[in-house]
């Protein structure tokens, strides 16, 4: 805790695989850190990103930014908000 309290962070990036996406916990557990960022005014990036119904799934989470094969490797930037 102490790490996160102490460091000023502007970015998280978060590696998941298929998995990690489609599973229930997994969401679960991926909507907490997208909450706890947000709340400590900080970015969110979701590397793993590999099919349409992925990328899907991860913007209901509230990533703001997606990276994967199904992005060509390429960030996908998601307005606040929507």
């Amino acid at each position: 805790m102490n790490l996160l309290r102490d460091y000023d962070f502007n970015a998280v990036k978060i590696a998941v695989t298929g998995r990690d996406v489609t599973d229930e916990k997994s969401r679960i557990v991926l909507s907490g850190i997208v909450d706890m960022a947000k709340a400590m005014d900080i970015r969110t990036l979701l590397r793993g990103v590999e099919t349409k119904d992925q990328a899907e799934l991860v913007m209901k989470t509230g990533i703001e930014l997606c990276q994967g094969f199904y992005m060509k490797s390429r960030c996908l930037w998601r307005k606040s908000g929507s």
